[in-house]
């Protein structure tokens, strides 16, 4: 069985972008939407996947799809990654932990000293236009998720005009 989310909730949250302005899933039901999590900016492996998602930016864009990344990180944080590498997908702050708590990516863990520590599982989510979910994965591979959500987008395409 796979996780417990809630996607009307998630759909509803309001996140902040790095560009300062604010956002719900809901905001981009006339688009396939891809949003994916990660764990920390400027943590290497998360450099790697968003520079993928950024690298694939306009195909993406050829089939009526936005892609979002999110972490827990505040929103100077998200502005600094986002200059440094040049990447051109929006990022979301999602520092209370809304969203990633309503799609099941946050998790506890308890440390050998008895305290606690909150991660996020890096996972993905596809939308369809409508705001239906498509495909969720967990523990996503860093390296090969963007090429494996752009072939899942355009198969997705093409039932379409079928």
């Amino acid at each position: 069985m796979g996780k417990k989310i809630n996607i009307e909730l998630a759909k509803n949250i309001k996140l902040e972008g790095d560009d300062n302005n604010i956002y719900s899933l809901n905001d981009f039901k006339a688009q396939k939407l891809i949003l994916y999590f990660y764990t920390i900016d400027e943590a290497p492996g998360c450099a790697i996947i968003c520079q993928d998602f950024s690298s694939m930016y306009e195909r993406f864009k050829e089939y009526n799809t936005v892609v979002i990344a999110c972490s827990t990180s505040h929103v100077g944080s998200k502005q600094n990654f986002k200059k440094e590498y040049n990447f051109k997908q929006l990022f979301l702050s999602d520092i209370k932990l809304e969203l990633s708590k309503a799609l099941n990516v946050y998790e506890e863990k308890v440390n050998e000293d008895g305290t606690k520590k909150t991660y996020i599982v890096p996972s993905t989510f596809i939308f369809e236009e409508s705001g239906k979910l498509l495909f969720s994965r967990y523990d996503i591979n860093y390296q090969d998720e963007a090429l494996t959500c752009f072939n899942i987008i355009k198969e997705q395409s093409k039932k379409e005009t079928n």
